[in-house]
């Protein structure tokens, strides 16, 4: 009888264990959301759940485990200065413009997004600073966007839908610029509401299945028309990263890097993108640059991430001295195109973001020199305001 007593309380005993060590591997596992067309409410109740538990400091590092891994995700939050106003974002557009019937940008709608930049003045501020009124504020902007589904277009979610190509190029830079890297350069600071974050991430699902909708209809585009790939997939591709990254979601990451892989490797020995050359004729040079800028940033995530040598890859290689020197002598392109080149991005520094990042990887002095002459004036919406803050030599 005493054994069996034995026996039966070392059951007990071990069941216990075993309880308490499912139930903390449950409470230290990361976010893991499914994708779903239609977000319920037990999504949402599934990802408050995963961030009840705040993350602790360690030795200066954050104890958060993600995944997949940004670059902000050793930022300390532990500076609660007043910063930059915190403005009140109700009533800021929750619709992306549509382009005009001639494919041209609608600047009088646009104008209505003037205030719009502000989030990014803050997760700058939350990013450099750790500052945890600035990336609070941020994730206001996002929770007051995601109450409202807004920029999430329906119709624009059916596969091949030829909205792709209308307006997938602004819906994809403001995904990637104003939503995600926003949030990814505050969420590790742990006094931010949870059920607000569980409600963004719910939001971030839509987003999410839209951009890979939207990559996806693009390539498929390009392998139909026979022209290879066209500008706008590069930044639809970094939204489907960028969004990945938000949800921590591991293949589909993959899958983006993969397919810019792809992509990139239809770059001509020249340097240049065959669809480029042949259709924008005195804007060549200007989409180059757009296509090395995302370029360089897919790059970036994905080295991050474990696909080690993108930057090394002979095409981009070949399309970054094509388009440095082209930046030197634009007569380069003139000769390729039978066009003057009047779009100089040199005067536009915002599309050189690429140059902070590339400088690291790549010994072409022409990079340095760049980013020096323009730093602190590269920041655009398009890559989540200034670059320099993807780096924590510039943090504060």
């Amino acid at each position: 009888m005493a054994i069996m007593k034995l026996i039966k309380e070392l059951v007990v005993v071990s069941l216990i264990v075993l309880l308490i060590a499912c139930s903390s591997e449950t409470e230290s596992a990361s976010v893991s959301i499914q994708p779903s067309t239609d977000i319920k409410t037990t999504v949402h109740d599934n990802i408050q759940k995963s961030l009840t538990t705040n993350p602790t400091y360690q030795m200066g590092t954050v104890v958060y485990q993600y995944k997949l891994k940004s670059p902000w995700d050793t930022r300390i939050f532990n500076n609660d200065a007043p910063g930059s106003k915190c403005s009140n974002p109700k009533g800021l557009p929750i619709h992306i413009p549509n382009r005009l019937k001639n494919g041209e940008v609608d600047q009088k709608a646009w104008d209505a997004f003037t205030n719009v930049d502000n989030i990014l003045f803050l997760s700058d501020e939350a990013a450099s600073k750790g500052n945890n009124i600035a990336a609070s504020c941020v994730l206001e902007h996002l929770y007051y966007w995601a109450q409202n589904d807004a920029f999430i277009v329906n119709k624009e979610c059916a596969t091949r839908s030829k909205e792709h190509w209308i307006h997938g190029y602004d819906r994809s830079n403001f995904i990637n610029g104003v939503l995600a890297i926003p949030y990814l350069q505050i969420r590790n600071d742990p006094t931010l509401d949870k059920s607000k974050k569980a409600t963004v991430l719910s939001w971030f699902e839509k987003l999410y299945l839209c951009s890979k909708t939207r990559a996806e209809g693009m390539i498929l585009n390009a392998k139909e028309n026979g022209s290879g790939p066209h500008n706008q997939i590069y930044p639809a591709l970094l939204s489907v990263t960028t969004t990945s990254l938000v949800l921590d979601k591991v293949n589909d990451f993959e899958w983006s890097i993969e397919k810019y892989k792809e992509s990139i490797a239809t770059i001509s020995e020249n340097g240049t993108s065959p669809n480029e050359i042949a259709h924008k004729m005195d804007w060549a040079l200007h989409y180059h640059t757009l296509i090395v800028n995302f370029s360089v940033h897919l790059s970036l995530l994905g080295e991050m991430n474990g696909f080690t040598g993108l930057f090394k890859d002979p095409a981009l290689l070949r399309l970054t001295k094509q388009v440095l020197d082209s930046y030197d002598d634009p007569g380069y392109l003139k000769n390729l195109t039978g066009y003057e080149q009047t779009q100089d991005p040199l005067t536009t520094p915002w599309n050189l973001s690429w140059v902070e990042h590339m400088k690291r990887y790549n010994s072409d002095p022409r990079l340095p020199a760049l980013a020096t002459k323009f730093q602190w004036k590269m920041d655009h919406s398009h890559t989540g305001g200034h670059p320099e803050y993807w780096w924590p030599e510039y943090w504060k």
